[in-house]
């Protein structure tokens, strides 16, 4: 069983990830913006985090620098409908273990993504979805 944090202003994004997650034996805690996830992570390090990049107050990007500027060892997979290259590509610069666009979203690619993402020994039953 992994922790794994869902940052996400979209209530409907959360819930239905959290409930994914915790179906599949991992502890889900939620953020509905960067400004809750950077304040949660003072005192806490999930074993991966599931951001979004479009957020009000602080947003996926900052969150991602704040990551690596205070060295937190979180695996982060951000989770967008942003498309724009350089957006994305800044994600991957800032530590983004990988990018899943919305538009494009199924549960398995979310699967597979947490799998290779968390640390060995700790991926718990994420385990491969059918489409």
């Amino acid at each position: 069983m992994a922790v794994i944090f869902v940052v996400d202003d979209y209530a409907v994004h959360r819930e239905a990830l959290r409930g994914f997650l915790r179906r599949r034996g991992h502890e889900v805690v939620t953020a509905a913006d960067g400004a809750e996830a950077l304040e949660k992570l003072k005192a806490w390090r999930p074993d991966l985090m599931v951001l979004d990049l479009w957020m009000p107050n602080v947003d996926g990007l900052a969150v991602l620098a704040a990551l690596r500027e205070g060295g937190t060892p979180c695996p982060v997979i951000v989770m967008t409908a942003v498309t724009d290259g350089a957006t994305l590509r800044r994600a991957g610069e800032l530590g983004a273990r990988q990018v899943l666009l919305k538009g494009e979203f199924s549960l398995g690619k979310l699967a597979d993504a947490i799998v290779g993402a968390l640390p060995a020994g700790v991926g718990g039953m994420v385990g491969r979805v059918s489409a």
